[in-house]
């Protein structure tokens, strides 16, 4: 194997690290720990093993049996001390830590802290196939239901960081393999009733390998293909379970994966270890051509709370720039509505926290067949105070303001007003500088069709080489960026994808309100939610497909939430019928309708990364939260897109209505866009 590593040719590969001990009992670790001379030996083993792999660390596993007493403690502990004082800060160590010796308060953690560099918690070891009664060995969340809430991932884990283990340094463990138990139930049981908890034998295994009980995501899939199979995905502890004749078998598939994986980001752990890899289907045979499918998974799902930028870009690049016209690593985009009177969300330019945003989006001036540029004659008022306070605010900071651009006309007035260019481009000229706007933000895609593509393509270029040509040497170069609805997958029939990649940003739009079904709001993956539902996810990679440059992208999280209505009483979660009327709530709304008496259910979709919540008035509310917009953010690092756009600060809880500080998804992309 580190031969094979060694060979190995890519471009950045990852840390071999060598583990040690999981296949030793607790007598023999207790041999080679009880005294100073054999720890010594063990140790000298240890850096040699090192020095002849060229590993970059060592992971110790004493979890076969259980650290007993208290003497098996503090020997253990020593040892990692001794073990660190003598590979400094070369070599990483991780130690692996069972549940049940944590629970028997067998670690000593203030110690282990400064000795370790992290802890791989095994989340896979909460049930064994040689219990009377059947269960999983990974359960995510804790519920009632089951006998120790504790023996799951949510409860050891938020168990190890109450006994002081630093979050960054906690690492949840997973496993390829499935478990396997065999039913003790009667012939007239249904196979659809059993569930976890049923009788299992204590003596007569189910067989699939040389080990009893051992399940491999191959095996699981052939049993998953057969018509008699059973499958169940229990939601309450978030894993899934089949019955395959008189056998029961616990095990993870990519949904659970995926779920356990951002649950585990959102959280803020160090990381995600795999084991028994060589379960996970890595010849491809079931399913086929599938190797590696929960690996995957966890790639694909798995973020950082470190920077993941091209080697020439730190991570704190993405927080600050000395120039004020450099181009912003990440941009923050914020959406702002103009205070007219008597509106609602009305938020005065003070409010809006400058320091948060890169560009303050103001919507929006509307292009008419005239080829003028307006606003309602209510918001000019309000558009001359945040003129002028910009104006004021301009040598503090190099925060830009930008003019959303609405396209007011038919296709074939959108036609000729783009075609009389010279006219045109005098006019957003003169708006940029009338106002102050730093640059544009196009909203035409009604009137972009096949026909008009390629003059509003040719439109966009002549127009950047203008503001070019025009610029004025004491100011930065005007910006023109475009936003898309979400729902344009065929991006090549509408727009030309080289001019797209010339522009400031392409700004992803937030999804259209749904109307007939109860929906997520704005999720990010379509894992859960059943179908061939359009996600944030699905669409960056068809755009990025169609060749739109990643650090073009920019997408929408809305601060708003949405309000449906259940058509019935009696079954309330995603996908169900509701009627045609559909609300749009302030983060200031929806507080007031979570301190109400009869919400009935709140919930995280975690492999989505969404929220929602049901009430007893059979209401539907989906929304973001701190939580799933500071994951997004982090997703959009990873996938080195452009940034985020937050739509609007007027639906934020600018006021502090709800009490957890003022515009708390504002704070989250702040907060999460990069930790130097």
């Amino acid at each position: 194997m580190v031969e094979e590593y060694k060979k190995w040719q890519i471009k950045e590969k990852p840390k071999l690290i060598i583990s040690i001990g999981a296949q030793e009992i607790p007598d023999n670790w207790r041999v080679y720990l009880q005294t100073v001379y054999r720890r010594q030996f063990l140790i000298d083993s240890i850096k040699n093993i090192l020095v002849d792999t060229g590993a970059d660390g060592v992971d110790i596993s004493w979890t076969r049996g259980h650290l007993d007493n208290p003497k098996d403690m503090e020997v253990y502990t020593i040892f990692l001390e001794e073990l660190k004082k003598q590979i400094g800060q070369k070599y990483l160590i991780f130690v692996e830590i069972t549940p049940q010796s944590t629970f028997n308060e067998r670690y000593d953690f203030f110690r282990m802290n400064k000795s370790v560099d992290f802890i791989i918690a095994q989340g896979h070891r909460f049930h064994s196939h040689n219990k009377a009664f059947t269960g999983h060995h990974s359960p995510l969340f804790m519920t009632e239901d089951l006998s120790d809430i504790r023996m799951t991932i949510e409860g050891f884990t938020s168990e190890l960081v109450k006994r002081g283990v630093p979050k960054e340094k906690l690492i949840v463990g997973l496993s390829a393999e499935a478990m396997g138990m065999r039913l003790m139930v009667g012939d007239r049981m249904e196979v659809s009733a059993i569930e976890i908890g049923a009788a299992s034998s204590t003596f007569d295994f189910v067989r699939r390998s040389t080990h009893p009980g051992v399940v491999t995501q191959s095996d699981v899939c052939h049993s998953l293909q057969k018509n008699s199979t059973v499958s169940k995905f229990n939601p309450k502890i978030g894993v899934p379970y089949l019955i395959d004749g008189p056998e029961f078998i616990a095990y993870d598939d990519v949904r659970s994966i995926q779920l356990k994986t951002i649950w585990s980001s959102m959280n803020h752990f160090g990381g995600i270890a795999l084991f028994a890899i060589e379960m996970d289907n890595i010849a491809g045979e079931c399913p086929v051509g599938k190797p590696y499918s929960l690996l995957k998974t966890i790639v694909d799902a798995q973020t950082c709370d470190t920077c993941s930028r091209s080697a020439d870009q730190t991570a704190s690049d993405l927080n600050t720039t000395t120039d004020v016209c450099a181009e912003a690593p990440f941009h923050v985009v914020c959406g702002y509505n103009l205070a007219m009177k008597n509106g609602t969300d009305s938020m005065e330019p003070y409010e809006i926290p400058y320091q948060k945003c890169t560009e303050i989006v103001v919507e929006e001036a509307m292009l008419d067949a005239d080829g003028e540029l307006r606003y309602e004659r209510a918001a000019q008022d309000p558009l001359r105070d945040l003129v002028k306070f910009h104006a004021q605010r301009k040598g503090t900071n190099s925060t830009k303001l930008v003019s959303a651009i609405r396209c007011k006309m038919t296709v074939e007035e959108f036609s000729k007003v783009i075609n009389d260019r010279e006219r045109f481009f005098e006019k957003i000229s003169s708006h940029m500088k009338l106002f102050g706007f730093s640059g544009i933000e196009f909203r035409c895609n009604d009137v972009i069709t096949q026909e008009t593509s390629m003059d509003f393509s040719s439109m966009l270029e002549h127009l950047q080489i203008h503001l070019k040509r025009t610029k004025n040497p004491k100011e930065c170069l005007k910006t023109v960026g475009i936003r898309i609805p979400a729902q344009t997958n065929n991006l090549k029939s509408s727009y030309d994808i080289p001019a797209l990649n010339k522009l400031h940003s392409v700004v992803i739009d937030s999804f259209s309100s749904p109307s007939n079904y109860s929906e997520l709001l704005n999720p990010l993956f379509g894992m859960g939610l059943g179908g061939d539902s359009e996600t944030l996810d699905s669409i960056i990679k068809n755009w990025i497909n169609e060749g739109v440059s990643p650090r073009k992208i920019v997408f929408s999280i809305p601060a708003y939430g949405i309000w449906q209505k259940f058509k019935n009483s009696f079954d309330h979660g995603l996908g169900q019928p509701v009627e045609d009327s559909i609300d749009l709530l302030t983060r200031e709304q929806l507080c007031k309708k979570f301190k109400q008496l009869g919400i009935a259910d709140r919930r995280f979709v975690y492999e989505a990364v969404g929220a929602y919540a049901t009430t007893i008035d059979d209401e539907f509310l989906s929304y973001e939260t701190p939580e799933t917009v500071g994951y997004k953010v982090k997703y959009a690092i990873r996938e080195n897109l452009g940034g985020v756009a937050i739509d609007s600060l007027n639906q934020e809880d600018f006021n502090n209505s709800c009490k957890t500080g003022p515009f708390p998804l504002l704070e989250a992309i702040y907060s999460n866009k990069c930790v130097v």
